[in-house]
């Protein structure tokens, strides 16, 4: 019998899930870790310990599935959430959550710096704080050491996802969501990161959900005890993969209720609405 595992990493938790060919659940597992909150509206969490309860989960959907019989990978996750590495690809901080309230001063920086209709015509998102630009604006006024150490920038299912493959990469949503992303010309808006000060490199290609990424590493499979050269996909938005999970359809909305609660209503193309974050479905052709 063939598998799916799916990995899902939450504010709170991750959790696992194994389908068979049929899409029947199989094997599930839960490991619980803290969302952090330093100072009044803050919202962090921690890279590593998101890697060590996949692991966890992974060997105890093991206990009911053999881990040989997983024939594909893929990670999802909140988003965008904001994981910054090193030279030696080491988190240099907690990441910061896509519900960090701490950055009205430079949402209103970026608004003197970008053309708003501009950027809502390019990007289909508000300014806001889920926004990836402000967060790393604040980045560089209050903590320059961590800044100018920047060499990578992944959300949270990218970095399970490298852990597990390898490879870097950015999933569409996240980087759709990253407000960064120029939804038509499918590329880097390059207004938004000259005006956040992002550079270029450090930010991974970016693939569609169903992308194989790369296969399990040899030394993932050691630690997880899945099969070396396992197929790894990209992945998916949390709430986007709700919404395709329950099969919604135009006109229907799904309302997902977890560390944040989402609600998502698909249509046949990107419909940016003022107030709204836009975002991509797995299935090709349709938004939500």
């Amino acid at each position: 019998m063939k598998v799916a595992l799916g990995l899902d990493i939450g504010t709170t938790a991750v959790k696992a899930i194994a389908l068979d060919e049929e899409g029947r659940v199989v094997a599930r597992a839960g490991a619980a870790h803290d969302l952090m909150t330093p100072h009044p509206g803050w919202a962090e969490g921690d890279p590593d310990a998101w890697w060590t309860n996949a692991v966890a989960c992974i060997r105890r959907v093991g206990q009911d599935v053999p881990l040989a019989e997983v024939a594909s990978v893929g990670v999802s996750g909140m988003v965008p959430a904001l994981v910054l590495l090193g030279v030696d690809n080491r988190p240099l901080r907690p990441s910061i959550q896509q519900n960090d309230g701490r950055t009205g001063e430079e949402i209103a920086a970026l608004r003197e710096r970008l053309d708003d209709e501009a950027f809502f015509a390019a990007t289909g998102q508000p300014f806001s704080q889920q926004l990836i630009g402000p967060k790393l604006l604040w980045l560089a006024r209050h903590e320059s050491a961590v800044a100018g150490a920047i060499r990578r920038v992944l959300g949270s299912y990218d970095y399970v996802t490298w852990r597990l493959a390898g490879e870097w990469s950015l999933e569409q949503n996240w980087a759709l969501e990253s407000g960064l992303w120029d939804v038509r010309r499918r590329d880097w808006y390059r207004p938004a990161l000259h005006a956040a000060g992002i550079d270029e490199d450090w930010l991974a290609p970016v693939r569609a959900p169903h992308e194989v990424v790369g296969g399990v590493t040899r030394g993932a499979a050691r630690e997880t005890g899945l099969s070396a050269g396992t197929p790894v996909v990209a992945g998916s938005a949390d709430h986007v993969a709700a919404a395709l999970a329950a099969q919604a359809a135009p006109g229907e909305v799904v309302l997902k209720i977890g560390g944040r609660e989402t609600s998502s209503s698909p249509s046949s193309g990107l419909r940016p609405i003022r107030g709204c974050t836009s975002t991509t479905t797995t299935c090709p052709g349709s938004s939500s």
